[in-house]
C-alpha cells in the first residue's frame, strides 16, 4: 500500500518488562494488568468478540447489483453536475469511453504484471475515488460538498458529553473492549462548510464535528491485496459503519425527543452506510444498514438494535460492463450522500437547535425540506 495508505500495522509498538522497574510504578503496573483485555482488529476473534457481540453481522441476503435499482434513481441525461445542488462538487466519475479504456488498460497491466498493492490502491484514489476541491473558508453558495479523507484518525469516547461514542455491546458473556479507532483507507465524510455559518458553532452539540472542517461519513474504503486479508478488510467496513450508523442513530434520537416523536421505520429510511472492498482488480461494494427494532418505540427507550454489512454488487476492472458498473455504484453513493444523508442530517441538527437554543433561529422553515412532516427526505435507497 503506498505511503499515505501505508498499513498501520507497520507502526505498532512493542513494549517490554523487566526485573528493575521502581516500586513506585508497581501499583500502576498492578492496576494495568488487571484491565480488561482489549480487542484488535488483527484479532482471529475479533469479528466474534466485537462485531457480532454488537450485533453487526454478515447475513448472506445481498442487496440489488444494479446502483440505480438500489438507490430508485434514473442515470442523469445531462450528468450529475446538472442535478440540484450537485453542481459544486467534484467527485463524479465521468462514464465517457476514453476513462473507461484507459481503467481497463492500467488494471490489466497492473494484474498481470503482479504489481503491489500500493500500486492499485493510487490509481484508485487518482483516478476514481476522487476528492473535491478544498476550500479554506465558508462560500455564500453553501452548496453541499465531501471531503475525501486518508487514513483519518478519529477516536471516539464514552464521556457523557461525547458526539462520537462506540458502538455499545449487546451480549457481554463474550464481548471484549474495543476503541472503534483506527485509520479507514479512504472515507468520505460531509463538509460542515455547507452549512450556514452563523450557526454551525452550535451544530457540534448535537453531532460530531472533526476539526471544524467535516462530519457524518458515509462511505468507507478498504483496499487489500489477498483473500486471507479481504475478511480483515470486511472486518474494517463494518467497524466504521457501525460507529457511523450509532452516532447517526444518537442524533436521531435527540432529533425525535424534540419533536416529541416516536421511532418508527420511516425513520430508519435514511440511516445507511456504504462500504467498498478492493483486492487487486476485483471490487465488492457493501451497504450496512440497521436491523429491524419493534416500532413504534419511544426514543428515551430506544437502544442499539446492530446492523447488517450486506453485499450489494461484485466486480473487476477489467472488462467494459464491470467498470460502467464500478463508476455507476460510486456516484450513486455520492449522489445518496449529497442528496439524502447531508440533508436528513442537516434537518435532525435543525430541529434540535431550533427548539434548544434560545434567540436562535435556522432555516428550517426554508427550501431544503418540509419541516412540517415528519417523514424523511423522499429518495432513499430500497
Amino acid at each position: 500500500m503506498s505511503q499515505y495508505m501505508r498499513n498501520t500495522a507497520s507502526s505498532r509498538q512493542r513494549s517490554g518488562g523487566g526485573s528493575t522497574t521502581p516500586r513506585s510504578a508497581a501499583s500502576e503496573i498492578s492496576r494495568t494488568s488487571n484491565d480488561p483485555k482489549k480487542a484488535k482488529l488483527r484479532d482471529t476473534d475479533f469479528r466474534k468478540r466485537v462485531l457480532l457481540t454488537r450485533r453487526i453481522s454478515f447475513p448472506s441476503a445481498t442487496e440489488s447489483s444494479d446502483a440505480f435499482a438500489h438507490f430508485e434513481t434514473e442515470l442523469p441525461s445531462e450528468g450529475y453536475a446538472a442535478l440540484e445542488q450537485m453542481q459544486h462538487t467534484n467527485v463524479w466519475i465521468p462514464t465517457d469511453d476514453q476513462l473507461i479504456d484507459n481503467v481497463i488498460r492500467e488494471f490489466t497491466y497492473m494484474q498481470n504484471e503482479q504489481l503491489c498493492e500500493a500500486e492499485f490502491a493510487s490509481y484508485t484514489a487518482e483516478n476514481l475515488l476522487r476528492r473535491d476541491s478544498l476550500y479554506p473558508s465558508y462560500e455564500e453558495t453553501r452548496e453541499w460538498r465531501v471531503e475525501r479523507m486518508i487514513e483519518l484518525l478519529v477516536k471516539p469516547s464514552t464521556s457523557a458529553n461525547s458526539r462520537l461514542r462506540p458502538p455499545p455491546a449487546i451480549v457481554s458473556a463474550d464481548s471484549l473492549e474495543y476503541d472503534f479507532n483506527f485509520k479507514p483507507d479512504i472515507q468520505y465524510w460531509l463538509s460542515v462548510r455547507s452549512f450556514n455559518p452563523d450557526y454551525v458553532r452550535l451544530f457540534s452539540r448535537y453531532i460530531y464535528i472533526h476539526n471544524d472542517r467535516i462530519t457524518a461519513p458515509y462511505f468507507t474504503t478498504e483496499y487489500k491485496k489477498d483473500d486471507k486479508s479481504m475478511e480483515r478488510a470486511k472486518d474494517q467496513i463494518a467497524t466504521a459503519a457501525a460507529m457511523a450508523l450509532y452516532n447517526r442513530c444518537l442524533l436521531k434520537i435527540e432529533r425525535l425527543k424534540e419533536t416529541r416523536k416516536r421511532w418508527t421505520a420511516k425513520h430508519t429510511s435514511s440511516l445507511r452506510h456504504y462500504g467498498l472492498t478492493l483486492q487487486g482488480a476485483s471490487y465488492t461494494f457493501w451497504c450496512v444498514r440497521l436491523k429491524s427494532i419493534p416500532e413504534p418505540v419511544s426514543p428515551h427507550e430506544w437502544s442499539w438494535p446492530g446492523c447488517d454489512v450486506v453485499e450489494a454488487t461484485t466486480g473487476n476492472m477489467l472488462s467494459k460492463a464491470n467498470v460502467q458498473h464500478f463508476i455507476h455504484w460510486v456516484n450513486e453513493i455520492h449522489r445518496w450522500g449529497l442528496s439524502v444523508h447531508g440533508p436528513s442530517c442537516e434537518k435532525d441538527v435543525k430541529f434540535c437547535i431550533e427548539g434548544r437554543e434560545k434567540n436562535v433561529r435556522t432555516s428550517l422553515y426554508e427550501s431544503r425540506f418540509d419541516p412540517d412532516s415528519d417523514d424523511e427526505i423522499s429518495v432513499h435507497a430500497k
